[in-house]
C-alpha cells in the first residue's frame, strides 16, 4: 500500500517526538547525576574540613607577635610562651671562626633557615599516618611513648592521667585532613584521625629533626593536673594547671568591675561548672594572655592556665589566674627544632 504524503508526515513527526523525548530523558538523567555528584562533593568537602571548634587550636597562630610570657613555674619545665628565644652564646676559635657554624664549600658561613610548620605536608602523609596510627593503636603508656612529643616529661603526666581515666581503645580507619601550623622554629601540623567505631580526633603533631613524627599528647587529651570537678569542690589555693575555654563575661553576669579590668568566664571543655577571674588590662604581666584572647575574639578561646582560689570565703566562683603555660592548649618547649 503506497504511503501518502500525510502519513509520511505523521510518521516523521512521531520519530521526531520520540527522539526529543529520549534526549530530554538523557538530559534529565545527566542533570540528576550532576546534582548528586555535587551534593556528595560538598558533603565530603565539609566532612574533611576542620570545623570551627577544631580550628580553635589554630586561632593563636598566624601573626608574628610576642603573645605571652612564661609563668616562671620551673616544675612544669620552661613552657615557652614568647616567640623570641635568647640565642646561645657564640663561641669562636683563635682564628676567628665560629664553633659549629655551617659553611659553604668556599668557607663562607651559611645562615640557618628558621623552620615554620611542616613543609611538603601531603608528601609526608604516609609517615604521619603511620605514626598517628601506632599512637592510637598502642594500649599502654609505654606503647604510646615512642610516638609522643616531649616523652621524658610527659611520661609521668600520662601515668597520672590514665590512673584517673581509662585508656580508650581505637580501631583505626584513616588519616583525614592535614594542616600546617605556622609557628616559627617548630615543625608543627594539625591533623584529623578517623576510626571505625568512634568520633574523629583532631591533634597536633610535630616533625622531628630526623624526620620522625610525634603526637602532642597533652593538648590531645586536654591534660590538667586535677579533675575539674575536684577543683571546683576542693578549691585549692595552690596554682593548678588546666586546659580551659575562656570567654569575656557579660556585665550582667559579673556585676560592676573596675575600669580597665575585664571579667573572664572560665570553663572546662568536657566538664560542667564555670568560674570567673579578673584580668587587669593595665598589668604588663597580662599582655600575652590578653593577646591570645584578642586573637580568639574573646569568645571560647582555648588556654592553658594555672588557676587557684584566692582563699577561704567567697561564693566559690572567683579564681585567680596564677600563670599562662601555653599557646592555646599547646606548650612549646624552650628549644628550637
Amino acid at each position: 500500500m503506497p504511503v501518502t504524503p500525510e502519513r509520511a508526515k505523521i510518521s516523521r513527526r512521531r520519530r521526531t517526538d520520540q527522539l526529543l523525548n529520549s534526549l530530554a530523558k538523557l538530559i534529565g538523567c545527566s542533570a540528576l547525576v550532576t546534582i548528586v555528584a555535587a551534593v556528595f562533593y560538598v558533603a565530603a568537602e565539609r566532612l574533611m574540613r576542620p570545623g570551627s571548634s577544631e580550628l580553635a587550636y589554630l586561632q593563636d597562630y598566624g601573626e608574628d607577635v610576642d603573645r605571652s610570657t612564661w609563668s616562671g613555674n620551673k616544675e612544669s619545665l620552661p613552657a615557652l610562651m614568647s616567640r623570641d628565644v635568647a640565642p646561645a652564646p657564640e663561641v669562636f676559635t683563635k682564628t676567628g671562626e665560629r664553633v659549629g657554624a655551617e659553611t659553604s664549600p668556599g668557607g663562607v658561613p651559611l645562615a640557618t633557615p628558621l623552620v615554620s610548620g611542616i613543609t611538603n605536608l601531603e608528601e609526608k602523609r604516609p609517615l604521619i599516618e603511620a605514626a598517628v596510627r601506632k599512637f592510637f593503636e598502642a594500649e599502654t603508656v609505654s606503647g604510646k611513648l615512642p610516638y609522643v612529643r616531649d616523652a621524658n616529661r610527659v611520661r609521668a603526666l600520662m601515668v597520672d592521667f590514665y590512673t584517673r581515666n581509662p585508656m580508650p581503645k581505637f580501631k583505626w580507619q584513616e588519616l583525614g585532613w592535614t594542616r600546617t601550623v605556622d609557628e616559627k622554629g617548630y615543625r608543627l601540623g594539625y591533623v584529623q584521625a578517623s576510626f571505625q567505631d568512634g568520633e574523629r580526633a583532631s591533634l597536633i603533631v610535630e616533625e622531628t629533626e630526623n624526620g620522625g613524627v610525634l603526637v602532642d599528647w597533652e593538648s590531645y587529651v586536654r591534660y590538667g593536673e586535677l579533675d575539674w570537678r575536684e577543683f571546683l569542690k576542693v578549691k585549692p589555693v595552690q596554682p593548678t594547671l588546666f586546659r580551659v575555654i575562656a570567654t569575656k563575661a557579660e556585665a550582667m553576669e559579673t556585676g560592676d568591675v573596675d575600669a580597665g579590668v575585664d571579667m573572664i568566664e572560665i570553663k572546662h571543655p568536657a566538664a560542667e561548672g564555670k568560674v570567673y577571674a579578673t584580668l587587669d588590662r593595665e598589668d604588663p604581666r597580662n599582655a600575652g594572655l590578653i593577646e591570645q584572647l584578642k586573637m580568639g575574639k574573646w569568645k571560647d578561646v582555648p588556654l592553658t592556665l594555672r588557676l587557684c582560689y584566692p582563699g577561704t570565703g567567697g561564693d566559690g566562683k572567683a579564681v585567680r589566674i596564677a600563670g599562662v603555660e601555653g599557646k592555646g592548649w599547646l606548650i612549646l618547649q624552650n628549644k628550637r627544632s
